[in-house]
């Protein structure tokens, strides 16, 4: 059985890093746009408390995951909120812009990605271990059970094998000689990024699935077990493909790993389709029931 499995979130306890990608944007703002920025980024905050199905990590002027998925979409759903409130001309935002630019940073959007490079430095390079206890004798059952196990990430390669290796866990590189005991690796998927096309898949929100990165991988992957967080990156696409009737796809089992931030509308919506076979797991265990290891 093929495992096909996202890593922050899933494999990780990405609370602290979501929290510190938070203070070194909220930090990055103050430095280059003074008081001002803050006041903005509370403007923006109550925007998406409000309207959560209106602020997302956007892509080509899409959202591509929604703001209340996660704690890293949530600093790139109001870093691209700013954006559009600038271009709107809204002038509180215009100002901080203009400050932002002058310093030569040109959006909000590159606050946020170089906050969560600041973040992702800082990891790599202190004694925190951000992988889920859990993760090691997880992936440890799975692969001893004769599964193929594979993560696939928004995050580099480079990042996932280095919180592996500092947690004792055996990795690979895509592409790389197979190790034995070994989970293999497939970062900078890129499933935020959209294609030219919209379509709407209906979770109970509309989620954008036309992500022709991660479909060419998943087809080339035609995993059994889709495992993610975050409903719009991790299983949208996968759910969609069952759905379908897409050839390999037929007998996808969709898992949601629960976290404190997970929003209620993905699990109402598995609840809703009775054509889907799916999940949801509190803890990391329960994947090694659920893939009968």
């Amino acid at each position: 059985m093929k495992i096909l499995t996202d890593f922050d979130g899933v494999l990780t306890d990405p609370l602290h890093e979501m929290g510190r990608m938070r203070e070194v944007f909220e930090e990055y703002l103050n430095a280059r746009a003074g008081m001002a920025s803050l006041a903005l980024l509370a403007e923006a905050d109550a925007f998406a408390a409000a309207h959560p199905e209106r602020v997302g990590w956007e892509n080509g002027g899409r959202i591509s995951g929604y703001a209340d998925e996660d704690g890293f979409v949530a600093v790139n759903g109001v870093a691209a909120l700013m954006d559009r409130m600038a271009r709107e001309g809204h002038l509180a935002a215009l100002e901080v812009l203009d400050r932002l630019r002058a310093g030569g940073t040109p959006s909000f959007e590159r606050v946020a990605n170089d906050a969560f490079d600041r973040m992702a430095h800082e990891t790599a390079t202190t004694t925190h271990r951000p992988a889920d206890p859990a993760t090691g004798p997880v992936l440890g059952a799975l692969l001893d059970a004769g599964h193929d196990v594979l993560i696939v990430s928004n995050s580099s390669t480079g990042r996932i094998l280095g919180i592996l290796e500092k947690s004792g866990i055996s990795a690979y590189s895509h592409g790389e000689t197979p190790k034995p005991g070994a989970v293999r690796v497939r970062g900078d998927a890129r499933k935020f990024e959209l294609g030219t096309d919209p379509s709407v898949f209906l979770a109970g929100r509309p989620v954008d699935i036309a992500r022709p990165k991660f479909e060419a991988l998943l087809r080339e992957e035609r995993p059994d077990i889709a495992v993610g967080d975050v409903f719009s990156f991790d299983l949208a696409l996968p759910c969609a493909l069952r759905l379908r009737g897409e050839p390999g796809f037929e007998g996808l089992h969709a898992v949601l790993r629960r976290r404190p931030y997970t929003p209620a509308w993905p699990t109402a919506y598995l609840a809703s389709e009775p054509r889907l076979a799916w999940s949801v797991i509190d803890h990391l265990d329960d994947l090694v029931r659920i893939a009968g290891a």
